[in-house]
């Protein structure tokens, strides 16, 4: 069962979240949640003997918001980044760019550094000894060479177009 089938099969069956984010039962019932993906999703009884997990997140964008928050490209969103937090004030909808863009600018930054560590050409300290070596006189192309790279790129590690987070 998709995401999007699954909320509106807990809906209609009577699971709510709560405005805390506690998600409940028909009965009322508080229930017990587990963490996946780094969110917490609660498990709703289908038969014959099956279970369907539904994102607590997901299931309160839905009450805030009806069918529009289960529409292609859109994104349900933790407003302070918390993604334990499912409380209504906390909830709300958009694209997968402002759901990036709740994110807190230095975590932001930390995760695109880390992203982009896997495309480097050069590890840091090639970068401060490539720099050292220009500083000292190397051409691009004596550099392009040793280092085992285009020349733009050596032009662009010089000229801090790219590393621009590296001293040296």
């Amino acid at each position: 069962m998709r995401v999007d089938e699954a909320i509106r099969y807990a809906s209609t069956k009577g699971y709510r979240v709560l405005d805390d984010g506690s998600p409940v039962s028909p009965s009322g019932r508080i229930l017990k949640t587990n963490m996946r993906g780094g969110y917490l999703y609660f498990g709703v009884r289908r038969y014959p003997e099956t279970t369907t997990g539904v994102p607590v997140h997901r299931l309160m964008a839905y009450q805030k918001y009806g069918d529009s928050a289960l529409a292609d490209g859109i994104e349900s969103r933790h407003k302070n980044g918390d993604s334990t937090n499912n409380s209504v004030d906390n909830i709300l909808i958009g694209s997968r760019s402002d759901n990036c863009l709740d994110i807190e600018p230095e975590r932001r930054i930390a995760i695109a550094r880390n992203a982009a560590s896997y495309r480097r050409s050069l590890p840091d300290h090639q970068v401060i000894l490539l720099r050292e070596k220009r500083a000292a006189g190397a051409t691009y192309e004596e550099l392009m060479y040793e280092f085992d790279i285009s020349k733009s790129t050596v032009s662009f590690i010089c000229n801090r177009k790219t590393y621009k987070h590296i001293a040296g």
